[in-house]
């Protein structure tokens, strides 16, 4: 392996508005915040929570400002070709004991290397400290790698100490689906220097900044621990994001989790939660059509009627592919974690090649102009799909939210008073804590 060191590559900049377009079409709401957090100029180190696969690098390259040269999982670059192009894509490979690599540990260190190269030359190099995925709203146990990386750093080029370590938070409505939401949240960044004058160089100095660095995620994301409450603490957090709850209302309810844990009497709270779970299982409801429902009023019909013509010649021009990539996805992708990335990928690949077969069509029956009005007008009338099938989605499920709302309001009444209860409970015990 002989990599070079540089700070961008073509490759990358040529694909990144496609890849962003297709982005904004996979996802409802694609949202970046914090954007002014991200140094401009100077060498960074980029953390983030890693809950979706190979959907989490692609969409913080999507929300950074800086081509990112990510540390990705090795597995990924047996093939040559892919691997020639994913190198090309500032992607380098991390060695774990089940790759099976005879000197796993000599390809690591050289990677290790590299990186400290690309940093001095002033790259935005990026990674998962969690060192592993899951799809659920905690963060993992931090790996020593990123604290070897930057000891390195400082230790070969004094210089370094300039390098800014950013916390990325990425946080999916959804793990699997298509038009879901995705919000990214930059945290502030930890100055390396200052940090090193605070903490001269031990091994506990090591522990102490894997520490600081979960600080920087826990700040940017959702973290329901203790992680044995955790079907409890997911349930009313996901009940209050269907709700139209604001994300930094929901953050501050889960900052608070573990206070209430110790006021607890009589565990009123997880009988109540449990009680409810239980019945709704019995009765074989999906428990999140409790989470929210509403009822649309009639100029959302109307204005589904006008635009349905458009809409359907949209589905017409692009429902295949999508229902080819769905197909693809559900038959080939066994792995839960990496079925929106592939989704997403063969709709960039299928999409545009469905469009250049029907362009084809359009100037051998017409002519170029009619080209143009066809390119046009199928533009406009793909993003009119888009949004109607989004339209058609929500009224389905809030329908259905409301029939099992209204066949159980029972059920239904006594899941909204244990919400109540909850978030009231986790208020006092706020207050409680501030005062003592």
């Amino acid at each position: 392996m002989n990599l070079k060191v540089r700070k961008h590559t073509l490759l990358y900049a040529i694909l990144f508005p496609i890849v962003w377009i297709g982005a904004k079409l996979f996802y409802r709401k694609f949202k970046v915040i914090g954007t002014e957090n991200f140094p401009k100029d100077c060498p960074v180190i980029v953390v983030s929570n890693h809950q979706n696969g190979l959907m989490d690098p692609v969409m913080c390259c999507m929300s950074a400002p800086r081509q990112l040269h990510f540390l990705t999982r090795a597995d990924v670059f047996k093939k040559p070709l892919v691997a020639k192009i994913l190198f090309k894509l500032n992607m380098m490979p991390v060695y774990r004991p089940h790759d099976r690599v005879p000197d796993m540990a000599e390809r690591n260190e050289y990677i290790f290397d590299h990186c400290v190269e690309r940093l001095k030359k002033g790259a935005a190099v990026a990674l998962f400290p969690e060192g592993n995925h899951g799809n659920e709203y905690f963060i993992r146990p931090m790996k020593k790698g990123l604290a070897r990386m930057v000891y390195r750093c400082v230790e070969k080029y004094p210089e370094l100490k300039n390098i800014k370590i950013v916390p990325m938070g990425v946080h999916y409505s959804d793990y699997e689906g298509f038009r879901e939401d995705f919000t990214v949240r930059i945290g502030e960044p930890i100055t390396l220097d200052q940090w090193l004058k605070e903490n001269p160089e031990s091994p506990q100095s090591h522990k102490a900044l894997m520490e600081k660095v979960k600080q920087g995620l826990t700040a940017v994301t959702w973290n329901l621990a203790p992680h044995n409450y955790y079907d409890f603490f997911y349930t009313y957090a996901y009940t209050l994001q269907n709700k139209g709850v604001g994300w930094e209302v929901i953050k501050d309810d889960i900052d608070n989790y573990p206070l209430i844990i110790d006021s607890w009497k009589e565990d009123d709270l997880i009988t109540s939660w449990a009680h409810c779970t239980a019945t709704i299982s019995h009765h074989h409801l999906p428990w999140k059509d409790f989470a929210a429902g509403k009822k649309y009023r009639w100029f959302d019909y109307i204005k589904m009627i006008l635009l349905a013509p458009f809409a359907w010649i949209g589905f017409f021009l692009f429902g295949p592919p999508c229902l080819i990539t769905s197909r693809m996805v559900k038959n080939k992708i066994k792995d839960p974690h990496f079925k929106s990335s592939f989704k997403m990928v063969f709709g960039i690949l299928l999409v545009p090649l469905t469009l250049l077969i029907w362009s084809i069509v359009v100037l051998i029956v017409f002519n170029w102009k009619w080209l143009l009005v066809f390119l046009f007008a199928s533009a406009i009338c793909g993003i009119i799909a888009v949004k109607y099938f989004d339209w058609l989605e929500e009224i389905r499920g809030d329908k259905r939210r409301l029939q099992t709302q209204r066949a159980n309001p029972t059920l239904y009444q006594e899941w909204h008073r244990w919400i109540e209860s909850m978030h009231h409970a986790i208020r006092k015990a706020k207050k409680a804590n501030s005062q003592n």
